[in-house]
């Protein structure tokens, strides 16, 4: 693991767009700042556009890992615009095998707490126009993750990311995307899951559902 860093810092309000023929509000084309305010609702001058699967407390910050960009140029043989994924935060050393539920982090004067992975919809594709991002989003796991706000406060390019508090070792964003969007893991894995205080409501709930699929079947 590197040191964590803080590549780009993005903010936008939802406008209306037309992506891949169609015509949408969203949220994810944002500008780069190089200072913020973030509060429990996130960040100043910052909007989604779909509140039913966007937005909320518990997606107050999105962050996203600089690393994979690389590969993904590659793969795609494409400069992407920064953020390609509609994140708050890109950042550096702080990949989904390196970020664990529950994590407390002090960026700048603000706390946040980890508290979900992101289950990426189709405009990350339709945004990049590139038709087959989101599966291979989905297939790799790279798909960044949500923290909450526990305190209130600023945020700057140059601002330190520091590990706080890691309350548990056994739950990487990286496993929960395996659990979650991959269907792996027995009942233990999905328990061991549920019980992560940190753990925001709507993952719960997708978790739950996962693990009543799999009593179904165990019969």
């Amino acid at each position: 693991m590197g040191t964590r860093k803080i590549k780009g810092i993005h903010i936008g309000e939802p406008k209306l767009e037309t992506l891949s023929g169609r015509s949408l509000i969203t949220g994810m084309d944002k500008q780069t700042v190089q200072n913020i305010y973030l509060s429990q609702r996130g960040f100043t001058g910052d909007g989604v556009g779909n509140l039913r699967h966007h937005g909320g407390s518990d997606r107050a910050v999105c962050f996203y890992p600089n690393e994979h960009y690389l590969q993904w140029e590659q793969e795609f043989d494409k400069v992407l615009k920064r953020p390609a994924f509609g994140e708050n935060l890109t950042v550096s050393g702080m990949k989904e095998s390196e970020v664990y539920f529950g994590d407390i982090y002090q960026i700048g004067t603000s706390i946040v707490e980890i508290c979900q992975g992101r289950i990426p919809c189709a405009t990350i594709s339709d945004f990049n126009d590139v038709p087959t991002f989101l599966k291979r989003t989905m297939e790799t796991g790279y798909t960044g993750y949500f923290a909450r706000v526990i305190e209130e406060g600023t945020i700057e390019g140059e601002s330190d990311i520091i590990l706080k508090e890691r309350v548990q070792e056994a739950y990487t964003i990286e496993r929960g995307n395996r659990i979650l969007l991959h269907n792996e893991g027995n009942q233990a894995d999905i328990e061991g899951m549920l019980m992560l205080d940190s753990l925001a409501d709507d993952w719960k709930k997708r978790v739950e559902k996962k693990q009543l699929a799999l009593m179904e079947q165990e019969g």
